[in-house]
């Protein structure tokens, strides 16, 4: 192997756990895959991408209906601006657990007063 060739390891993995409460099946949530540098951004665009309609809150995949993260261990939600500074891997050490809420959807002030 010449000197100018290095030899490169595959980029380490780590599993993230989704865990969906609002999901009535035991089958809400899954686990993906992630890399050093991924944020919870990131998180975010590959869950849509690999979990399934029915492991996900109804109208989340098909982006009708918003949602958040929540630390597992605090229960306390992340906004969308720390989503994209925050990075799981760094957070403990082997897997990760987060919990995957859907937004309550607002009324809009003209659905209100039409009635």
């Amino acid at each position: 192997v010449p000197s100018s060739v290095a030899c490169r390891a595959p980029p380490a993995t780590r599993n993230i756990r989704i865990l969906c409460p609002e999901v009535d099946t035991t089958g809400g949530g899954g686990v993906i895959e992630i890399e050093e540098g991924m944020t919870l951004s990131d998180v975010r665009a590959l869950l849509l991408e690999e979990l399934d309609d029915e492991q996900l809150p109804e109208g989340v995949k098909d982006g009708t209906t918003p949602f958040y993260f929540e630390d597992a261990s605090s229960g306390m939600p992340w906004s969308s601006g720390q989503e994209r500074k925050k990075r799981p891997w760094q957070a403990i050490e082997g897997d990760y657990t987060v919990v995957l809420k859907a937004r309550k959807k607002m009324k809009s002030a003209a659905t209100e007063f039409s009635a």
